[in-house]
């Protein structure tokens, strides 16, 4: 695991010989997070627009390296500061998202003006994404988005509580995958 202390993150990536800066203000992040959703791993091909948006933000323009290995780069880098994963624990069913940077941005953004004292809505200067996440993550429990967090993680039988967490609940996101089923089915059924 890396040192914050001591680790500067990173602000260019390298692919053999070449070296391309990167956009890592945690704005353009959240942007290509949103976009890296949207891909459909398995039909790369159908996603070339998305790539090339990707790329363009993290780039400033598409580059000319191999798309597996930019997408190995920008997911890893995705994640922030490597961290120690406890890989003996499965998920048993799926997780419900418990944020979304932009639907939650301004509870993040109070909550780590009010904890750390820095104020991203008023920052003219880049705010590196790792430095970010390394601020959300260690968000105290008192923060209304972590409260929101755990609200709409609730999985108990109290009916007030799961009311409740349906009123805070996250829209969906479904896949492109999923959409162009969804069309396909709606053609099928309804164009009869």
């Amino acid at each position: 695991m890396k040192n914050i202390a001591n680790t500067k993150p990173p602000e260019f990536f390298r692919f053999g010989e070449n070296i391309y800066s990167i956009y890592y203000d945690f704005q353009v992040w959240i942007d290509v997070i949103d976009l890296l959703d949207e891909l459909d791993f398995e039909n790369l091909e159908e996603d070339v627009d998305i790539l090339e948006k990707i790329e363009t933000l993290v780039f400033g323009t598409p580059i000319d390296e191999n798309i597996w290995e930019v997408l190995k780069k920008i997911t890893g880098f995705a994640t922030g500061y490597p961290q120690h994963r406890n890989k003996g624990v499965e998920a048993s069913k799926p997780q419900r998202r418990l944020f979304d940077f932009k639907i939650d941005m301004n509870s993040i953004i109070i909550a780590i003006r009010d904890q750390s004292g820095i104020d991203l809505s008023k920052r003219k200067e880049p705010f590196h994404w790792w430095l970010f996440l390394l601020e959300f993550y260690n968000l105290t429990p008192e923060h209304h988005i972590c409260k929101l967090m755990e609200l709409r993680a609730y999985d108990g039988d109290d009916k007030e509580m799961r009311q409740a967490r349906d009123a805070v609940a996250l829209p969906a996101k479904i896949s492109k995958r999923q959409k162009r089923f969804e069309d396909e089915m709606d053609k099928i059924f309804y164009n009869c």
